[in-house]
C-alpha cells in the first residue's frame, strides 16, 4: 500500500549515500531537504487521513492525491539516482534535451540544462507537497508524533520519551547488558540479541537505547542497519550499509566494498561504535556466514563496541556466536491499558470500555494489539458495549495493513490464488518484490525455496485469510460477483474460456488497486485461457497506483497506449499472449521492475523506448521465436539483473556494449541457433552469477569466462565447436569458488573426435565447491582423470547427471562421493554391467537417495560387490527407464520404498525375474508406458500387497520419448497436457500464418 512506499522513500531512498552524492553533484540538496521535511509531515497524518476517508467523503480526495504524489516522488528520486554526468548512448544525444530522461545525459547537452530542467520539476514537486500539507492542516488531521520524524535523528529521543509506555525498565536492563565488561580484550564486539514475538516492540526498545544519553556519551559511532523483509542473512548488504554510514559515501559492488573497507577501518580505529541490525533473519544454518561476518566485518573499532541484533522471528537467533540475549515480553496490564486509552481517546469516565477491550485480548499485551484496538475504537463503527464479541469493520481491515507482520501479509497475498493454482514461486517472488512486501534478494534461489516450503500447506493459507476477513484481498469470478469491495487493494479475477471482457469496475475502485491478476479458472497454465483480446483504454488511465498487472490468462493482441499512465507499475506479465508489438508508451513505465514476455510467439519487435525503463531488473523473452533483434537501447538498462532469451531461435543479432550491464546476474541464451556470433563483452559482466550460452564458430565466449569470478551456475552448449581445448583452461573454472552448478553439452549429431572431446572435458575440471554436475552428449570413450582419480572436486557434489554418453565404455566411480544424493545416467549404449567400477575403491554411495538408469539398451546385470559396510544405506527411490534387457539385480536394496519402471523393461515384469527379494522394502511400484501391460499380471505373489500403479503410454510429442532427453521419473497430468498444448500452439500458429496469406490474396484480388 501507499504507506509502505512512503516509508521506503523516507527511510531508504532519501537517506541513501548514493542519492546524497547525486544531489551534491547536481546542487539540489536544499530541494531534497524540503521534500524530505514535507513527506514526514504527510507521513504523520497519513494514517488518520486514510481511516477518516472511509467515512468522510471530503477527506478521500486528499488521500488519492497523496497516493499519486508518492508515486511521482518515487519516480523522480529514481531518475535522480540513475542520472549520469557523461554520455551513455549516442542515440540519447538526438533526443530533445527538455524531454531527455535524467539517466540519459549526452555530451551535446550541458549539465546546466539538465539541472535547470530538474529544478523546474523539483520546484513543482515542492509546491505540490506544500499544497498537500496545507490541505491536511485545514482538515485538522491528527498527527502521529512517532511518524513525524526520522527515527535516526537525535531529536527523536524526545518523541520516544513522550510516546512510549512501560518500557523504561527494559531500556535500563538492556543498557546494563551493554555496560558489561566481558570480552573487552577481544577484537570483536559483544553481540546482544533482542528476542520476542512480532509486535512486542523490539524495534522501539532498540530506538530508545540508540538515543539514550549514556549510549551517546560512550560510543563515537552509531549505525542503524535495516534489513526489512529479508528472507536470509545477507552479510554483504549489512556490511555495505555499515560502510555507507561510516564513510557517507555510496558503496557499489563487492570489489568497491573491499576497497572502501580500508577507509572504514581508518575512521573507526580507536573508537567504539554501536551497531543495530534490525529485522535480520539468522537461522541455525547461517552460523558459518554469521561467524565470517563477525570475524571479517566486525573486527574494526575499539574493544567495547557493541552490536544489537533484532530478529524477524523469535526462533531465528538460536546461533552460537550471540554473547547475550534479552527476551522482551508484553506490557504490564497497567501500561497496556494506558497505551490503549491514549490511542482510543477514552475518557476517565469510560474505564469500563477499557476493561472490555482488555478482556478481548486476554494475556496478549503486545503494544501492537493496543495500537490496533485503540485506533479501531477511535475510528470504527459504534461498538455494542453490551456484547463481548469483536465485530470487525472496514477500519479494522485497513489498520491491519499497518500492523501485520510480513509473514501474515505473505499468506494473505498468497490467498488471492486458488488452492490448486500451480505456482511459479520465482514469479510470486517478483510480485511480492513489486509490492514492497519483500526486497529483491541477492540469493533468489534461497528465497523461492523458502516461499515454496512456506506455502506447501494450502489450507493454512486459506484459513488465515478467512480468519482475518480482509476484504482488501479479493478473489472473484468474472460475471458472477457484481461489485468489488470499496476497500479492495489486491484483486484476482477468475476467468475461463467463455470470458470475452473484463466486467465494468467503478473508477473509484480502480484508482486504489495495487494488484490486478487474471487467473485461469482451470488446470494448467494455458489450458483455460480466456477470450479477452483487448483492454479498454480508459481502464489503464485510472490504474495510477497499480504495482502488479498479470494478464497471462488472456489472449491479448495489443496494449492500449494508455499503459504509460500507470506510473507506479512495477510488474507486467504478458506471457503466452498473442501480442505482436508493444506501444511506445511502454517506455513511460519508469518504475517497472519486471517485464515478462516469454512464449509470446508472435512478438517480433520491442520499442526503441526501452531505454527509459531504467529501473527494469527482470526481462523475460524466452521462446519469442519471431524476435529477430533487440533494440540497441537494451544495453543502457544499467539496473538489469536478469535477461532470458532462451529458444529465441529467430534472433540473428545482439546489441553491442553488453558490458554496460554491470549488474546483470543471469543471462540465458540457450538455443539461440540463428546467432552467428556470441555477444562481445561477457567478460565485463563481473557480477554475473548464472550464465547459459551457446557457443558459435569463431566465438571467444569460453575465454571471456576467466573474469567472471562470482559465477554460481554455468551452462555451455555446442562444445564441439570449441577448437582449442587450452582456451578452456584459460577460463579458470578450477578457481571459481562460487560455482555450484555446471552443465556441459555437445551436439548429439556432431561427429566430434573422441580424443579431442576427452581433452576438452579434461580442461573443464571444476572447483571443489561444485554441487551439481551435468554432462550431455559427450563424444568421448572414457572419463577424464578428475572424474576418476582422487576426485577432490567431488567432496561437496550432491547431484550428477550423465545423459547420452553413447561412446563411453565404463561407468565413472561415483560410490566414493560422500554427499552424493541424486544420480541419473542415461543413454550409455555400451554399458552391459553395473559393476565394481561404478563404486570405486571402498565406495558404498553412503548418502544416495535417488538413482535412475535410463535408455540403457544393453544393460543386463547389476552386480553385487564386497564391502565392509552396507551399500546404498539411504537409497529410497529407484527408476529404470527403457532398459529392455535388464534381468539381474544382485544388490540388496533394503531401503528402497519407491520403484519406477518406465517403457520397455519386459524381463522385470515377468515371474522369471528372480531378484525381487532384493527389493523387499518396496512399498510403491509405478509402471508407465510399457507395451506389454498384460505381463503385469504375472508379477510375483508378494507384490499383491504393494501399491502398484499402471499408467498407459502418454499421448505426447515423440521427442519426449527420445534418448535426446531424459524424461522425468513421473510425468504429471499437467506436464503432459502442457506438452500437448505446445503442439497445439504450433499448429494454431501455422494456421494463423495461412490465414494471413489468404487475407493478402483476397485483398490483392
Amino acid at each position: 500500500m501507499a504507506e509502505m512506499d512512503l516509508k521506503r522513500i523516507l527511510l531508504q531512498l532519501l537517506p541513501s549515500a548514493t542519492l546524497m552524492k547525486q544531489a551534491q553533484q547536481l546542487r539540489i540538496e536544499n530541494y531534497l531537504e524540503i521534500i524530505q521535511c514535507r513527506l514526514w509531515s504527510i507521513n504523520a497524518v497519513f494514517m488518520d487521513a486514510q481511516l477518516r476517508a472511509l467515512r468522510e467523503l471530503n477527506v478521500e480526495p486528499l488521500v488519492n492525491d497523496i497516493t499519486t504524489t508518492i508515486v511521482d516522488v518515487h519516480d523522480l528520486l529514481n531518475r535522480i539516482l540513475q542520472w549520469q554526468p557523461k554520455a551513455v548512448t549516442t542515440m540519447a544525444a538526438a533526443l530533445n534535451c527538455s524531454l531527455l530522461p535524467l539517466c540519459s545525459a549526452s555530451p551535446n547537452v550541458p549539465d546546466d540544462a539538465f539541472r535547470q530542467a530538474l529544478m523546474l520539476e523539483l520546484t513543482e514537486m515542492v509546491n505540490n507537497l506544500n499544497c498537500l500539507v496545507n490541505r491536511a492542516s485545514l482538515l485538522d488531521l491528527r498527527k502521529e508524533k512517532m511518524e513525524s520524524m526520522d527515527p535516526r535523528q537525535e531529536e527523536f529521543a524526545t518523541v520516544l520519551e513522550n510516546e512510549v509506555v512501560g518500557r523504561d525498565d527494559d531500556k535500563n536492563n538492556l543498557i546494563e547488558k551493554l555496560k558489561g565488561q566481558e570480552n573487552l580484550k577481544e577484537d570483536v564486539p559483544i553481540i546482544i540479541a533482542i528476542r520476542g514475538e512480532d509486535g512486542v516492540g523490539k524495534t522501539t526498545l532498540a530506538r530508545m537505547v540508540f538515543h539514550d544519553p549514556w549510549v551517546r556519551n560512550n560510543f563515537q559511532h552509531f549505525i542503524w542497519v535495516d534489513s526489512p523483509n529479508s528472507f536470509s542473512f545477507d552479510p554483504i548488504s549489512i556490511a555495505r550499509e555499515f560502510t555507507e554510514w561510516i564513510t557517507k559515501e555510496p558503496c557499489g559492488d563487492l570489489r568497491h566494498l573491499q576497497q572502501m573497507w580500508f577507509r572504514v577501518d581508518e575512521k573507526v580505529r580507536g573508537k567504539r561504535y554501536l551497531l543495530v541490525i534490525d529485522d535480520v533473519n539468522i537461522k541455525e544454518e547461517d552460523n558459518d556466514k554469521w561467524e565470517q561476518f563477525k570475524d571479517v566485518f566486525l573486527r574494526v573499532g575499539l574493544s567495547g563496541s557493541r552490536v544489537i541484533v533484532l530478529a524477524t522471528n523469535y526462533s531465528d537467533l538460536e546461533i552460537k556466536s550471540i554473547d547475550k540475549y534479552y527476551d522482551l515480553v508484553g506490557l504490564t496490564e497497567c501500561a497496556w491499558s494506558e497505551l490503549f486509552s491514549r490511542l482510543s481517546l477514552i475518557r476517565d469516565d469510560e474505564k469500563s470500555k477499557n476493561q472490555l477491550a482488555t478482556s478481548w485480548f486476554g494475556s496478549d499485551r503486545r503494544p501492537m494489539r493496543a495500537k490496533l484496538l485503540g485506533l479501531w475504537f477511535r475510528y470504527g463503527e459504534p461498538i455494542p458495549w453490551q456484547t463481548k464479541s469483536l465485530v470487525v469493520d472496514q477500519h479494522f481491515h485497513l489498520l491491519l495493513h499497518y500492523l501485520l507482520p510480513r509473514d501474515e501479509r505473505l499468506r494473505l497475498y498468497h490467498s488471492l490464488f486458488p488452492q490448486d493454482y500451480a505456482h511459479d514461486f520465482e514469479d510470486l517472488l517478483q510480485m511480492l518484490t513489486a509490492e514492497g512486501i519483500v526486497q529483491h534478494p541477492r540469493d533468489k534461489a534461497e528465497v523461492t525455496d523458502h516461499l515454496r516450503h512456506k506455502f506447501v500447506d494450502q489450507h493454512k493459507k486459506v484459513d488465515t485469510a478467512e480468519r482475518l476477513q480482509l476484504q482488501s484481498y479479493s478473489t472473484m469470478k468474472v460475471g458472477k460477483d457484481s461489485s468489488i469491495p470499496r476497500q479492495c487493494r489486491y484483486l484476482a479475477l477468475l476467468v475461463d474460456q467463455s470470458t470475452t471482457k473484463i466486467s465494468s469496475m467503478e473508477n473509484a475502485t480502480l484508482s486504489k488497486l495495487r494488484t490486478l491478476v487474471l487467473i485461469s479458472n482451470g488446470k494448467g497454465e494455458t489450458k483455460q485461457k480466456c477470450q479477452i483480446k483487448e483492454i479498454p483504454k480508459a481502464m489503464f488511465s485510472y490504474l495510477r497506483v497499480l504495482c502488479v498487472l498479470d494478464l497471462r490468462a488472456a489472449m491479448i493482441t495489443q496494449l492500449p497506449c494508455t499503459i504509460g499512465k500507470m506510473k507506479n507499475l512495477r510488474y507486467l506479465n504478458l506471457s503466452w499472449s498473442e501480442i505482436e508489438t508493444l506501444p511506445k508508451s511502454l517506455g513511460d513505465l519508469r518504475n517497472l521492475q519486471t517485464l515478462k514476455l516469454d512464449h509470446c510467439k508472435r512478438l517480433h519487435q520491442l520499442p526503441e523506448e526501452m531505454h527509459n525503463l531504467q529501473n527494469l531488473q527482470v526481462l523475460k523473452l524466452a521462446y519469442c521465436t519471431k524476435l529477430k533483434r533487440l533494440p540497441n537501447s537494451v544495453t543502457t538498462l544499467v539496473n538489469l539483473l536478469e535477461l532470458d532469451l532462451e529458444d529465441c531461435h529467430g534472433l540473428v543479432e545482439f546489441p553491442k556494449d553488453l558490458g554496460n550491464l554491470k549488474k546483470l546476474r543471469y543471462l540465458n541464451m540457450l538455443r539461440c541457433v540463428s546467432l552467428t556470433r556470441m555477444p562481445s563483452g561477457i567478460r565485463l559482466l563481473v557480477n554475473i552469477q548464472k550464465l547459459s550460452v551457446r557457443d558459435a564458430p569463431g566465438s571467444c565466449s569460453i575465454l571471456e569466462l576467466q573474469d567472471l569470478v562470482y559465477l554460481k551456475e554455468l551452462i555451455l552448449e555446442n562444445l564441439q565447436l570449441v577448437s582449442i581445448p587450452q582456451d578452456v583452461g584459460s577460463a579458470k573454472l578450477k578457481d571459481k569458488r562460487h560455482l555450484l552448478h555446471l552443465l556441459l553439452h555437445w551436439d548429439m549429431d556432431s561427429k566430434a573426435d573422441s580424443s579431442k572431446a576427452l581433452q576438452l572435458l579434461e580442461s573443464f575440471q571444476p572447483s571443489t565447491a561444485l554441487r551439481k554436475l551435468e554432462i550431455s552428449s559427450y563424444q568421448g570413450e572414457e572419463f577424464p582423470k578428475w572424474m576418476k582419480e582422487g576426485q577432490p572436486y567431488h567432496y561437496t557434489l550432491v547431484e550428477i547427471k550423465l545423459v547420452n554418453l553413447m561412446k563411453c565404455k565404463s561407468l565413472p566411480p561415483l560410490g566414493q562421493l560422500p554427499r552424493l544424493e541424486t544420480v541419473e545416467i542415461s543413454g550409455m549404449d555400451e554399458i552391459t554391467i553395473v559393476g565394481d567400477e561404478f563404486y570405486g575403491p571402498k565406495g558404498t554411495f553412503p548418502k544416495l537417495k535417488k538413482l535412475t538408469f535410463s535408455y540403457m539398451p544393453k544393460l543386463e546385470r547389476w552386480e553385487k560387490v564386497k564391502r565392509e559396510t552396507e551399500l546404498f544405506p539411504d537409497l529410497t527411490e529407484l527408476t529404470l527407464i527403457q532398459c529392455p534387457e535388464f534381468r539381474a539385480l544382485e544388490v540388496p536394496l533394503k531401503q528402497v520404498k519407491a520403484f519406477n519402471i518406465w517403457f520397455n523393461n519386459e524381463k522385470l515384469l515377468t515371474s522369471k525375474f528372480a531378484d525381487w527379494g532384493n527389493l523387499s522394502s518396496v512399498e510403491d511400484v509405478v509402471i508407465v508406458g510399457c507395451e506389454k501391460l498384460n505381463q503385469c499380471k504375472e508379477l510375483p505373489e508378494w507384490t499383491k500387497s504393494l501399491k502398484v500403479i499402471v499408467i498407459p503410454p502418454i499421448p505426447t510429442a515423440d521427442h519426449l520419448l527420445s534418448p535426446h532427453r531424459l524424461p522425468p521419473p513421473v510425468l504429471t497430468e499437467i506436464e503432459a497436457q502442457h506438452e500437448v498444448d505446445k503442439d497445439i500452439n504450433e499448429v494454431e500458429e501455422a494456421e494463423h500464418e495461412v490465414d494471413k496469406d489468404i487475407n493478402k490474396v483476397q485483398e490483392a484480388s
